[in-house]
């Protein structure tokens, strides 16, 4: 009995999060305004889901990113108690009707927790340099490209 706290404490701090999205797209090459639920066992919070990085109101989040224009789209957080990003993608998304008043195209989107398997910034290139050691040997560095 006096284990089930911790494993429920446990339970909560591993737990998949997902983020419902609506979209507002006002005409065809207008930009799009993205609102969005991030939901976790312990809550859920209004979120800002426009492309880019930005503070939120929940709680210990210290990094939230979204990237709309990724194949699949994705997003990655972070809490200050962990020392590793958390990765969600796109699952599905469907046009959906506007609320009264609105004109253009709406849509709603789920965003569900996956591995993550991308980098937070791109690798620069980089380049092998050779050079010529002390007893006439070939050393290799890697440099990266400026």
């Amino acid at each position: 009995m006096r284990f089930t706290l911790p494993l429920i404490a446990l339970a909560t701090l591993v737990s998949a999060a997902y983020m419902d999205v609506f979209t507002v797209c006002l005409g065809a090459l207008a930009a799009c305004n993205s609102q969005g639920t991030f939901v976790m066992a312990y809550g859920s919070y209004a979120v800002n889901a426009n492309t880019g990085c930005r503070s939120t109101s929940v709680p210990g989040m210290v990094e939230f990113c979204v990237d709309w224009n990724q194949n699949p789209d994705r997003a990655h957080f972070r809490f200050s108690h962990q020392s590793f990003k958390r990765c969600m993608t796109k699952s599905w998304d469907n046009v959906v009707s506007c609320p009264a008043g609105t004109s253009g195209t709406c849509y709603s989107a789920r965003f569900d927790e996956v591995g993550c398997c991308w980098r937070a910034e791109p690798i620069e290139p980089e380049a092998a340099v050779s050079a010529t050691v002390a007893g006439g040997e070939t050393a290799e560095t890697v440099v990266p490209k400026a």
